[in-house]
């Protein structure tokens, strides 16, 4: 036998640091997943559709999703830029504008190709 180390056998944990392991990591994916709600429920429902739409979704499909948009334009007869302007008053923790960007007004430019499909879109301050 070697010197300086223990003989008795090592000791396991009894039974209440064992429930203890088990329910940390139940206790940080719960607190994840409520963090991960909250910042998703951030997020303007004008930003989620357009994500979805981009390349599949139609200047009719746009329209009955969206409404009619402020301004329209069209780029040598076949692409055609549409504008979407929302005035936001106030939101989460008394801030002025949207969750996202604090502005008092968003516009979203989406840009149709000569198939009418929506191809792009951009999200900025008015």
């Amino acid at each position: 036998m070697q010197k300086g180390f223990a003989t008795r056998p090592a000791r396991v944990g009894d039974e209440s640091d064992m429930s203890l392991r088990r329910t940390q990591p139940r206790c940080v994916l719960v607190a994840a997943a409520a963090l991960s709600l909250f910042f998703v429920s951030c997020v303007p429902w004008q930003w989620e559709y357009l994500i979805t739409a981009t390349d599949r979704a139609t200047q009719d499909e746009v329209r009955q999703k969206m409404g009619a948009p402020n301004l329209t334009k069209s780029l040598d007869g076949i692409e055609s830029i549409w504008t979407y302007r929302y005035e936001v008053s106030s939101s989460f923790l008394f801030r002025r504008g949207d969750m996202i960007g604090g502005f008092p007004c968003i516009e979203y430019v989406l840009d149709f190709d000569a198939t009418h499909v929506l191809r792009y879109w951009v999200r900025q301050p008015c």
